[in-house]
């Protein structure tokens, strides 16, 4: 029986959330993270039902969190089924290895499902040997390259 416990996200949880993830985006992450910013996002994000935020509970608080939406692909393109799409997914340090992960992401999918998704797409940072070995054991696969150019 793991220790933790998956449920959705509340209002509750938002000073944990902003706090998990400015820990996911480091210092050494290409963009700054901005809790100001990010507040009244995931207050909507929370309120949307187009939007879910899955949080796992341990012991001593929470262990992790995935957020995800349901979207539809560029106007120029159709698809069978909805787009999904994970945007975030973070899990404590000293949680890791215990299927924190793998638990979140099966609910996310499940949602999703009911929802109608056929695709789900996520981005992970292409030195993040973890998370690529992780999402790439959970059957995601490479669909696109994104590059980027500093032009400072």
């Amino acid at each position: 029986m793991p220790a933790f416990r998956i449920r959705s996200a509340s209002a509750a949880d938002i000073e944990p959330l902003l706090a998990m993830t400015a820990r996911m985006y480091r210092k050494d992450f290409l963009y700054t993270f901005d809790p100001g910013a990010a507040r009244p996002v995931l207050e909507t994000q929370l309120a949307s039902k187009l939007c879910l935020t899955l949080v796992a509970e341990g012991e001593s608080g929470l262990a992790g969190f995935i957020s995800v939406m349901l979207k539809k692909p560029d106007r120029r393109f159709t698809m069978d089924g909805r787009l999904g799409r994970v945007s975030d997914i973070y899990v404590e340090p000293p949680m890791r290895g215990q299927g924190v992960a793998g638990a979140l992401l099966e609910a996310a999918e499940t949602w999703m499902r009911e929802n109608g998704v056929s695709l789900c797409e996520c981005d992970v940072m292409r030195d993040n040997e973890r998370g690529n070995a992780f999402w790439r054991e959970k059957g995601y696969g490479e669909m696109a390259i994104l590059r980027g150019k500093s032009l400072r």
